[in-house]
């Protein structure tokens, strides 16, 4: 928690969107609360957690943290010894966010609403493969001072990765939680989600494809995934 709190995602891009970041770990919490207990309270607890998101605004953040969240919701269903849950887990997982679109309705229809009839942003067309990181200066997502005084400008130019920056003690706790297996192998989860989220940024080939598919491609990446990343460097 702290260091999530005083990374770059929070402390430097500290506008509306981290109304909706902030909740993050409470969707892992509620998500892993479900999965070892399986009941009512454990759907109402990701539906109140899922429409508190969506009311809370910034849809390309809520669309990439629910997707975060459903990744982590399959990969602990796939690694539990419980097989016999996994119907009555998806089934709740699925009326969860039935009761959630339901609960964010006032803040939902009016956007679905825009984003069918409204030019709804201004991301230019193919802005799901644009790129807009630059690679020659990947040194400060650990180091925010390698190029100068501050990690961003007071005219919201940052000098580095767009997220701030992670930190160079926390990057480096994360790869030696590589020397071991936690909870059947989810701090390897965590890494290599944290890595494909700054790989999508940098526009490597690897994950780059994922900006041809629908709705996909009309994201904005390099400014929108950063907190994602560092809560999962985190963890």
């Amino acid at each position: 928690g702290v260091i999530f709190m005083l990374s770059g995602p929070m402390l430097l891009i500290q506008n509306g969107t981290a109304n909706v970041d902030i909740l993050i770990p409470l969707l892992l919490c509620a998500l892993e609360y479900f999965i070892q207990r399986p009941g009512k309270k454990g759907v109402a607890f990701i539906a109140i957690v899922v429409s508190l998101m969506i009311i809370a605004g910034a849809p390309e953040h809520g669309f990439f943290n629910n997707l975060s969240g459903f990744l982590y919701f399959c990969f602990r269903v796939a690694t539990t010894r419980k097989r016999r849950l996994f119907l009555p887990l998806v089934a709740g997982l699925g009326t969860a966010y039935v009761l959630a679109l339901g609960l964010s309705a006032l803040a939902l229809f009016p956007f679905v609403w825009n984003f069918l009839h409204e030019f709804w942003n201004g991301h230019p067309p193919g802005m799901g493969t644009l790129v807009e990181e630059n690679t020659r200066r990947w040194v400060s997502i650990i180091l925010p001072h390698f190029f100068q005084h501050e990690p961003m400008s007071r005219d919201w130019q940052p000098s580095g990765w767009l997220g701030g920056y992670l930190g160079i003690i926390p990057v480096a706790l994360a790869g030696f939680s590589l020397f071991n297996r936690h909870l059947r192998g989810l701090n390897y989860f965590f890494v290599i989600l944290a890595f494909l989220i700054i790989g999508k940024s940098y526009g490597l080939w690897f994950i780059n494809w994922i900006g041809y598919l629908p709705v996909f491609q009309m994201a904005r990446y390099a400014y929108h995934t950063p907190p994602l990343a560092e809560v999962f460097v985190a963890i």
